[in-house]
């Protein structure tokens, strides 16, 4: 028995029943082979003639055997109630008396109603069983002078803990009549995890077969695990006894069948798990099969962007099946693109060889450039870049900005809050501050980072009312943030938006300067913050609010203050000797960006062996990341593409750089790649088709 304690809305939830009429609470659960009793209390007076026998059904079916739903009644109803019904409503105090004079009990006996006078007691174990009958006239002396009537007792106790699951004692067979599955409650299994359902019922084909016997496994005569993919999801599923021996010979990996049980939890990894109560075999029709040659019915193309089980996190294929299903498509090549490793090639060669298909020799790189500390030189001093990096910087002032947004892509989000300092001569001297009313609504994760709501920008200025005010205050000063680029793409965005003059400055990146000063694992502004040891004028240490744009622009600002410091003392006093600093940076603590590069012949094979090798001994990080420079050095014999959606030039379009951006981008590879949609989803939130169709015209405009 369970005691449960819990709304009868949320136990029907969660099987999938939903439209509870009235609200009850569960008390208990007990489970038996043969039958499952249900106590339910505080039921609406009329709600058991019209909804309990529905239940009893549903609750039938979801455990497989008779359910009985016994009402309990409440506290100003117990006066009316039988002699059998207030002996169950007062059992707690028959258990506290017993408590005394036997031991403690693993799980409380539970009570069943047969008829006014008669009640059956359903004990844990036999053990417990043969103690409560020895202490019958304990109870029954009890129930006389409490209950002022006699009780009559049935006994019954639940099946031991290390008993096989119950299985069907009819064979096992693969005829829908035989098992009873209703069909018609088939769904895909993301549909069924989405919901957070309980049960089950799915189509899949078994793409893993896990099957230990009883000389594997001394708990259970048999058990038997399998993996099921439906063409969206996988699905782990599980049997034992008897119905796993009959799994293991009727059913083989590739078969498509159908199964229905509860849906839980696996204990050891918390992947949802289905144990299987009913299966049947799906006998497809050959022209359903997806093992069936379509490659009649199949445009002609190749699979150039493939991933193998050697692809860490990204896939479970093997590159036996990726050559065996281009080769059934009828495909004449296959390219396999595994992230930052080659290992597949000895095999991937075989195997293509074996089904007489051309190898197409890939991988998915990471590829990273130093960051220049200053940027946009050019556009703001052409031909005056050197006369520029000449200067002191101690004789120019800095306009520090950050921007709060609805989202991280500066052509579809909006700017929500503007803060910005200037400072000059190693002070700060003025403040801005504003927040802006979107044009698009502001998200929870939003609302969660910055704890600005709707609420808050509800009276606030229109972009175009307050960005005049913003490029007043910022002028021709060098233009300063943390992680400055972002927040630099919103601000041309925002002038092109409003009709405002383009203006180009100089910017200087804090999070560049501070990889190029300081060693840290992390260089978020918190902890750069830290590092530095910032304190305020009064000598107490810097604290501020994170993701508020007046305080990360002011703490921004003094953290460069600092870090100029630094660097002045070392005599780098112009923004040449700033812009030199850049030198210094680790490249293996950089975030990569994905390219693609394919082998044309031995020399590209041999090359990108060599920068393979380069990048998991030389620049090693959370990931092998390939220099630029490298790349270009030994690109001879490679087709270099822009790679996937984190790609630098797909990274680029999303932060709203221009036409001639792209381009500059584009130049340094020799194809476009642009994948699928659904590509996208996980990397950018809301990127629906039409803005992908806008960003694929935009790249085909890169000519």
């Amino acid at each position: 028995m369970e005691a449960m304690g819990c709304p009868l809305s949320k136990v029907c939830s969660r099987i999938g029943l939903g439209g509870l009429t009235f609200e009850a609470e569960i008390r208990s659960v007990v489970l038996s082979e043969k039958q499952v009793i249900v106590e339910i209390a505080h039921v609406p007076e009329g709600a058991e003639t019209s909804c309990l026998s529905f239940l009893e059904t549903a609750f039938t079916r979801y455990f497989k055997v008779p359910t009985s739903i016994v009402t309990v009644l409440s506290c100003n109803e117990l006066s009316d109630a039988s002699s059998a019904e207030q002996f169950r409503k007062r059992w707690e105090e028959v258990l506290e008396i017993l408590g005394q004079q036997l031991p403690i009990f693993g799980s409380k006996p539970a009570i069943q109603v047969i008829n006014d006078h008669t009640v059956r007691i359903v004990a844990s174990d036999s053990f417990m069983m043969k103690k409560l009958k020895e202490k019958e006239s304990t109870i029954a002396a009890w129930c006389e002078k409490e209950l002022g009537a006699p009780i009559a007792f049935g006994w019954d106790c639940l099946p031991p803990s290390n008993t096989p699951p119950v299985v069907e004692k009819e064979p096992i067979s693969t005829s829908a009549e035989s098992l009873e599955i209703d069909e018609s409650k088939v769904a895909p299994i993301g549909t069924w995890l989405k919901a957070g359902s309980a049960f089950a019922t799915v189509q899949g084909q078994v793409f893993l077969k896990d099957y230990k016997d009883e000389r594997d496994n001394a708990r259970y005569p048999a058990l038997v695990f399998l993996g099921l993919f439906d063409g969206g999801h996988s699905l782990k599923a599980k049997a034992g006894g008897e119905l796993a021996k009959n799994i293991q010979a009727t059913i083989r990996e590739k078969d498509t069948i159908v199964v229905e049980g509860p849906l839980t939890a696996d204990p050891k990894t918390n992947e949802p798990i289905l144990s299987i109560r009913r299966f049947k075999k799906r006998l497809l029709e050959p022209e359903t099969d997806p093992e069936a040659d379509t490659s009649a019915e199949l445009p002609v193309h190749v699979e150039l962007h493939t991933h193998s089980h050697l692809s860490a996190m990204d896939s479970i294929l093997s590159v036996e099946a990726l050559v065996e299903r281009a080769a059934k498509y009828g495909q004449k090549a296959v390219g396999i693109t595994d992230h930052e490793v080659i290992q597949a090639y000895p095999e991937f060669y075989e195997r293509c060889q074996t089904h007489q298909i051309k190898p197409i020799y890939g991988m998915e790189g990471n590829v990273v450039d130093i960051t220049p500390i200053l940027m946009n030189l050019e556009k703001r001093y052409s031909g005056a870049e050197k006369e520029f990096l000449q200067e002191t910087w101690e004789t120019r002032p800095f306009c520090v900005i950050d921007f709060e947004t609805t989202g991280l892509s500066a052509l579809r989000d909006d700017i929500i809050e503007i803060g910005a300092v200037k400072i000059f001569k190693g002070k700060i001297v003025d403040t801005f501050q504003s927040f802006v009313k979107p044009t698009v609504p502001i998200g929870e994760t939003t609302t969660r980072l910055t704890g600005i709501t709707e609420e808050t920008v509800r009276e606030a200025p229109a972009l175009s009312q307050i960005l005049p005010t913003l490029r007043d205050f910022i002028g021709e000063e060098v233009i300063v943030g943390h992680n400055v680029n972002f927040d630099y793409q919103f601000y041309q965005q925002a002038l092109l938006r409003t009709g405002e003059p383009l203006i180009h400055s100089v910017t200087l990146d804090t999070l560049a300067l501070a990889r190029s000063l300081l060693k840290m694992s992390s260089y978020t502004l918190d902890k750069v913050v830290k590092k530095l040891g910032l304190t305020e004028e009064t000598g107490e240490t810097v604290s501020f609010r994170h993701h508020r744009a007046s305080e990360d622009a002011r703490v921004t600002g003094l953290a460069l203050i600092a870090m100029l410091e630094m660097a002045k003392k070392d005599n780098r006093v112009t923004f040449g000797d700033i812009q030199n600093l850049q030198a210094e940076i680790a490249l293996n603590r950089l975030h990569g960006d994905s390219f693609t590069a394919f082998v044309q012949n031995k020399e590209g094979l041999k090359n990108l062996y060599r920068i393979v090798s380069m990048s998991h001994l030389e620049y090693l990080g959370k990931v092998p990341v390939i220099p630029r420079n490298l790349l270009s050095e030994n690109r001879d014999g490679l087709f270099l593409g822009t790679g996937s959606p984190v790609s630098e030039l797909s990274k680029a379009y999303r932060m709203g750089k221009d036409h001639s951006e792209l381009i500059e981008i584009a130049e340094f590879y020799d194809f476009i790649e642009i994948m699928p949609s659904d590509a996208y989803t996980d990397i950018e939130e809301g990127f629906d088709e039409k803005t992908l169709s806008y960003r694929n015209h935009a790249f085909r405009r890169l000519h």
